[in-house]
């Protein structure tokens, strides 16, 4: 049975991963917000250019809609990211295929699996932001459960 000190380590290490996901997509300083008790937001602003948003757990929900809300502005395109990658595509898609503003939702699913409580699967997701976007993320929520 794991002492609470293992249980201490455990959350301060997820935090860790959680604030090295954060570190190495980020491009500039930091603004950190609460959206809700189970939900923070994390946002960069940086050069003009078209700003990415990565959501947690966007493929139903509360998160999901968030994903909507940002993907029809005009000046941001979003990923989703979720533990189960088809239901994420699927999301991405229905976003994609029905808005009812002109310019669309710009969103994309993200192609690797992103579980938070998974050290290693967080590390995939930043390694999988810095490879196919440089590294450009400008807005993380981090709805997932």
């Amino acid at each position: 049975r794991p002492s609470t000190l293992d249980a201490q380590r455990s959350t301060m290490a997820m935090v860790s991963a959680k604030l090295k996901l954060i570190r190495s997509v980020c491009a500039s300083s930091l603004l950190l917000f609460s959206v809700s008790q189970t939900t923070t937001a994390v946002a960069a602003f940086s050069a003009p250019r078209k700003k990415l948003a990565l959501v947690t757990g966007g493929n139903k929900g509360v998160g999901k809609e968030i994903a909507r809300r940002i993907g029809i502005e005009p000046d941001f395109a979003v990923i989703l990211a979720c533990r189960d990658v088809d239901l994420g595509r699927e999301a991405a898609r229905d976003l994609r295929e029905n808005t009812d503003i002109e310019s669309g939702c710009d969103v994309v699913a993200c192609p690797v699996p992103l579980d938070l409580t998974d050290f290693e699967s967080v590390e995939r997701a930043a390694r999988w932001v810095e490879e196919d976007y440089g590294g450009n993320l400008d807005v993380l929520v981090n709805n997932a459960a």
